[in-house]
């Protein structure tokens, strides 16, 4: 009796955390949109507090890209992280991501009018509000879960035949 509760426990656990997934990129696809050298609670250390996602649907294509990425793919496909050391300073930009995700480097080209003119690292995520390392540590820890949680159900289900 006791495992059959643990068993229900898993279940009730998957259900729950598949739902979460499924209902938590409901609505616009918004990424969080800060840079660290205005907003410091944007830099690596990231606390949403204070920043409000943006909505990705509605922000206008970058004209500097409008060159390198032409005129094909100008709907945002992703979220964004840069990361440019300056002086010893690491910036961190998070914005929405225009371009391919399956070849970055042009989508995360600098605007040349910007202050940051190079760019040391660039990471590009297609979920809703991901461009933050923390969520990004939350979604591969909730897979985790869910997969050794299933390892054990059938595991039990294995030994009980």
């Amino acid at each position: 009796m006791r495992m059959g509760k643990l068993c229900l426990l898993l279940i009730i656990g998957l259900l729950a955390g598949f739902t979460q997934t499924v209902f938590s990129n409901a609505g616009p696809f918004s990424c969080w949109h800060c840079e660290s050298l205005t907003q410091s609670n944007c830099g690596e250390n990231f606390d949403v507090n204070g920043i409000e996602p943006l909505n990705c649907e509605k922000t206008k294509f970058p004209a500097h890209l409008l060159h390198i990425i032409g005129t094909l793919n100008q709907n945002v496909t992703g979220c964004m992280k840069t990361t440019t050391e300056i002086n010893g300073e690491i910036i961190v930009r998070r914005s929405c991501f225009f371009g391919d995700v399956k070849n970055i480097n042009p989508g995360c080209t600098p605007d040349p009018s910007s202050l940051i003119r190079h760019i040391d690292n660039c990471e590009v995520c297609e979920k809703h509000l991901c461009n933050t390392s923390s969520s990004l540590l939350r979604l591969y820890s909730h897979s985790l879960l869910e997969f050794l949680s299933i390892t054990i159900i059938l595991n039990i289900i294995i030994h009980k035949l």
